[in-house]
């Protein structure tokens, strides 16, 4: 039972993973041409600070996004814990009804 919940924890972990890096990278390419834009059009100030209020944003927001897959994850890992006890005694039970233990 333990392995099966490892592997299906490593493989949900894997999931949030991949479907993570490609907005992560996306978000990275993103940041870098506004940070050329800004170079190149020579704007200082509030754009920049406009641009840091914004990347300050997107920190936030990974923040949140990476708290709600631990969540996801925390409640897959307390699901599979508890069918795993309730498999373990109803097999327990099914032995002691057979008289095999």
């Amino acid at each position: 039972m333990t392995e099966l919940r490892d592997g299906e924890v490593d493989r949900l972990r894997a999931q949030c993973s991949s479907a993570l890096a490609p907005v992560l990278s996306g978000l990275s390419t993103a940041e870098a041409a506004a940070d050329r834009i800004l170079e190149e059009s020579g704007e200082s100030g509030g754009v920049h600070q406009a641009a840091e209020g914004s990347r300050r944003a997107r920190e936030r927001e990974r923040g949140q996004m990476e708290a709600e897959a631990r969540e996801r994850r925390d409640r897959v890992d307390e699901e599979y814990n508890r069918k795993e006890q309730e498999i373990s005694a109803q097999y327990k039970r099914m032995e002691s009804e057979l008289g095999l233990k």
